[in-house]
């Protein structure tokens, strides 16, 4: 660029940026924004056909767009304002200091398809439909004036810096930098610019009315000792309505109400009694005048005080004579004999005895206490937290003919209890196992061997044992069980995918869940266009989800497995898939790249994408499911 242009370029800027500074209110005074130029340093970004980076095209932009809000009365806060390397969570915690109203991170697209027309897009924070919506939408009004090949779109995001981002926040991409004409036009101050001055006037409509500020005065996280909660906080102008985004919102009945006095100040509660445990409350306040707040976390830690808990043996009775260990289950409940889900140390005292522990925290525990075969009559147990007795129990010491079984299953992983546990005696007789993996029966007097089967919850296969007794009285087995996929119980997997492709995914959600996977299948709404989009978000909602797999019509004659570009563990499961199918990557039915597909850059679990050909061979589909499950095992 010739200094002429150059000289040029920067006095129509700063013509631009003096006009906006005639009004005498500021439009954007009390705003804060923060920008975060995409990429830097060791990391370019996209590079266009003659070299041009994308990090510098994000910053150059971004120090516009900076000159512009400033002249408008915002206070701007860059998250970069040189070419240096940042990572994503530096970014995401410096927004977590500043709280700004407002995270604008700016980049420009790339396409390896030369026939992908260049067009904009703005992406919201999918998991915010407030401010970000409000934006992106504004801003996609405003790119509609730049002449492009393609129209402008607003997409919901997952980028990293929009899903884990506390402030309000919005990703652009103009345009796109691999275009041959994209990168001739961005490289020159009249294009950026122009693209400063579309981002200004996007902002200073969504805050043409000053922003909604909230103020909870409770500390965080919230500590509840009642079944009602009562919570104050303060807003900068009068609120309409409240939305809460919580799988909780139906059981607490959440209400607010105005407090007369100096001010806007509310009272928040709930209209139905809490339970013990931990909430996460996701509120977004509408003002009066169309304002919209950034989404406000409210933190529960609800411990009720102890009611009517329970205390029980898991036998009847002590038999007379007994010497060894006894298990006991303990259970908190609630004043209103709810179970009290809250993990807490107690002491369990019995004679003058007494044994210390911690209750789950689902508000269970299984106690065990010895015996030395002295007790006679009965034996008292008192269960106390904090010094006051919450539970008791009197155990009775028998004398029975019968032959008593006080049997335990556990797991080879844990060495824990497996609760749910049926035990089938006889063929009229099953029991289950309680707290601590314990179950306990009679038997007649006079038995040698006795063959059971074992049937444990998911996870477990099931097992034929058996008990043998020496003619003691008391029968202690012990069996430990080993999961059918130890790297896989407990796992959560998100799938997506059409109904008609159930009966592909049948046979792997049937084996996973037989393993002990949760497994989630995700809403898909196949009258959409772009169904993957709400089904990442959906995804993105749930709490450590260890993986997510995908599957969607595709064209071609062969089995396509992506992956995100930088690869990880959906690379690794897709390489390892070939390799299960023991196929050449040059002519196998199935081949795996890297892919563009929304739901690998948009998710925060690993994700594989299969792509499947409309028409697909039987047996093909066959051993593409049989080998993702082997892999599955192997791999996750």
């Amino acid at each position: 660029m010739s200094n002429k242009r150059i000289v040029v370029t920067i006095f129509a800027f700063l013509f631009l940026v003096g006009g906006s500074g005639s009004q005498a209110v500021p439009p954007l005074s009390g705003v804060l924004v923060m920008l975060d130029p995409g990429h830097g340093g060791s990391d370019p970004g996209a590079v266009g056909p003659t070299g041009l980076r994308e990090s510098e095209t994000n910053l150059r932009v971004a120090k516009y767009l900076r000159l512009l809000l400033k002249a408008d009365g915002a206070n701007v806060i860059m998250t970069r304002d040189s070419d240096i390397y940042l990572s994503l969570q530096d970014r995401v915690d410096r927004a977590a200091q500043e709280k700004p109203d407002l995270f604008v991170s700016i980049h420009h697209n790339a396409s390896l398809n030369p026939n992908t027309p260049n067009h904009g897009e703005i992406y919201f924070n999918s998991l915010d439909r407030g401010i970000p919506l409000r934006t992106a939408m504004r801003m996609k009004q405003q790119l509609a004036d730049v002449p492009l090949e393609g129209e402008p779109g607003v997409i919901p995001g997952g980028f990293f810096v929009l899903r884990n981002n506390s402030a309000p926040a919005v990703l652009t991409e103009a345009s796109y930098i691999s275009d041959t004409e994209g990168e001739k036009a961005l490289s020159t101050g009249k294009r950026l610019t122009h693209e400063a001055k579309v981002f200004r006037d996007a902002i200073k409509e969504v805050f043409s009315t000053p922003p909604l500020k909230i103020e909870f005065f409770s500390k965080k996280p919230a500590k509840v000792t009642a079944c009602f909660f009562n919570f104050i906080f303060s807003a900068n102008k009068p609120i309409e309505k409240i939305k809460l985004k919580s799988s909780y919102v139906k059981k607490l009945g959440i209400r607010f109400d105005p407090i007369p006095s100096f001010g806007y100040n509310y009272s928040i509660y709930n209209s139905l009694p809490v339970q013990s445990g931990d909430y996460e409350l996701a509120m977004t306040f509408y003002g009066k005048d169309g304002s919209i707040s950034p989404i406000i976390p409210l933190n529960l830690q609800v411990r009720l005080p102890m009611g009517n808990s329970i205390l029980l043996p898991v036998a009847p009775y002590i038999p007379e004579g007994y010497r060894g260990k006894f298990p006991l289950q303990l259970v908190l409940k609630d004043t209103q004999n709810r179970i009290n889900e809250q993990s807490v140390p107690f002491k369990l005292s019995f004679g003058n005895k007494v044994v210390s522990g911690t209750t789950r925290p689902d508000g269970k525990a299984s106690i065990i206490i010895d015996i030395d075969g002295t007790e006679k009559e009965r034996v008292e147990a008192f269960a106390s937290v904090d010094g006051a007795i919450i539970a008791q129990t009197t155990i009775p010491v028998i004398s029975s003919p019968k032959t008593a079984i006080l049997g335990r299953i556990t797991s080879s992983i844990t060495r824990d209890g497996i609760e749910g546990v049926k035990v089938h005696i006889s063929k009229n007789r099953t029991l289950a196992t309680g707290v601590g993996g314990f179950f306990f029966c009679e038997l007649s007097p006079i038995f040698r061997n006795l063959q059971i089967d074992i049937i444990p919850p998911l996870g477990y296969s099931k097992e034929t044992r058996w008990i043998k007794s020496n003619g003691e009285r008391v029968v202690k087995p012990e069996y430990i069980l080993a999961p059918i996929a130890p790297n896989l119980l407990g796992k959560k997997i998100g799938i997506i995918a059409g109904r008609k492709y159930d009966s592909l995914v049948r046979p792997l959600v049937r084996d996973l869940m037989k393993s002990g996977v949760n497994v989630v299948r995700l809403p898909y709404d196949e009258s959409k266009s772009d169904p993957e989009r709400s089904s990442s978000t959906a995804a993105n909602k749930i709490r450590n989800l260890d993986f997510l797999l995908s599957f969607k019509s595709d064209n071609g004659t062969v089995i396509s497995v992506r992956h995100y570009h930088r690869g990880g563990s959906g690379k690794k499961l897709a390489e390892d898939l070939i390799k299960a199918l023991h196929l050449d990557k040059k002519h196998a039915a199935v081949k795996i790249e890297p892919g563009s597909d929304y739901e690998l850059g948009h998710t925060a679990a690993p994700t594989a994408v299969f792509g499947i050909p409309m028409l697909i061979p039987p047996d093909v589909s066959t051993s593409l499911m049989n080998a993702l499950i082997s892999t599955i095992h192997k791999t996750l």
